[in-house]
């Protein structure tokens, strides 16, 4: 049966069981047209149309992505494919002074990674950044007995790990002496979220 035709029978929120009440109700019905089961190559020409459509979509996303971070140093080209030539040709010229040498490196630096955590340290223009974020996230960390660490290859990329403690109840009477801890369990804590991109800080998750 198409999924169309299903719908309409669900009775609540969408799950399982309720697909499965849905189909074992619409199966019923006299008047319900069913279609053919797929062969394996029609199943296979679907397969292939997805994974092409999926890659035209992350690609698109890429270029439009490029074009955003491109257009923040002043850099824009046409629509189309010739226009992101252009682009690209901007970003592999390494003499192409328009675009920072900092926004073509790949991974980090042994010296970049060892003052990633000092306060005030950063690889922006004045004016751009304070300097206090990687800073800030270290101290909570260290705060709340974890720690953090950065792995970093040039010409591959960077990731930041945190690895924090794990949540449990603690008795008043303890050997730690240590009350118990109610927040951290309930997850109803207050976060402060330090950021200094407007985007971002305005950014409410939903709940």
């Amino acid at each position: 049966m198409p999924p169309a035709y299903v719908k309409p029978y669900v009775k609540r929120q969408k799950n399982d069981a309720a697909d499965a009440e849905a189909i074992c109700e619409a199966v019923t019905r006299p008047n319900m047209r069913f279609v053919a089961t797929k062969t394996v190559e029609q199943q296979s020409c679907l397969t292939l149309h997805r994974t092409r459509h999926l890659l035209i979509r992350q690609q698109t996303s890429v270029i439009n992505a490029m074009r955003a971070h491109l257009a923040e140093f002043g850099i824009v080209a046409p629509v189309g494919r010739n226009g992101v030539e252009q682009l690209l040709r901007v970003v592999a010229d390494s003499k192409d002074r328009r675009l920072p040498e900092i926004a073509r490196a790949y991974g980090m630096t042994e010296e970049m990674m060892e003052k990633a955590f000092d306060p005030f340290f950063t690889t922006k223009e004045v004016g751009k950044g304070t300097g206090l974020g990687l800073s800030q996230v270290h101290g909570f960390v260290r705060q709340s007995g974890g720690h953090i660490r950065i792995y970093s290859e040039l010409g591959h990329g960077t990731t930041v790990k945190l690895y924090l403690p794990r949540a449990s109840r603690l008795d008043a009477s303890g050997a730690t002496g240590q009350r118990e801890h109610r927040a951290a369990v309930r997850g109803e804590e207050t976060i402060l979220v330090v950021e200094d991109d407007d985007m971002l800080r305005d950014f409410r998750p939903a709940r």
